[in-house]
């Protein structure tokens, strides 16, 4: 037999109790906190009506920086103006080719709108 004298429902045997636990029945728990120990990098997860879950975020920390250098990212040139596949390298390139050097190869005179053209 069933007894419903200290369970609170009000079911009167067993299947209509198990029936009344099932329609009543969640598992919906929100976060109620996050926190981050910067020292250990470890994340803290606390759950309502739940124990607090920890995540250890240090593998995701790269001695402290994701600093990269200029020869450790790649790029690919569409134009085909340098040979690097690194933006060091294309840097380098340019910077051995680069010239603001101009020479001028004509000049004109309107002398109707006094206009030098270049």
């Amino acid at each position: 037999t069933y007894d419903n004298t200290t369970s609170g429902l009000t079911a009167t045997d067993t299947q209509a109790a198990i029936d009344e636990v099932a329609a009543g029945s969640t598992d919906d728990q929100n976060i109620e906190n996050l926190g981050v120990d910067l020292g250990t990098n470890v994340l803290t997860v606390g759950i309502e009506d739940g124990t607090s879950q920890t995540v250890d975020l240090s593998h995701l920390d790269d001695a402290g920086t994701d600093d990269q250098t200029a020869s450790e990212v790649n790029i690919t040139d569409a134009g085909g103006n340098f040979t690097a596949t690194e933006v060091e390298g294309a840097l380098a390139e340019l910077a051995a080719g680069s010239t603001d050097d101009q020479n001028i190869e004509s000049l004109g005179v309107d002398l109707g709108t006094n206009v030098l053209t270049v």
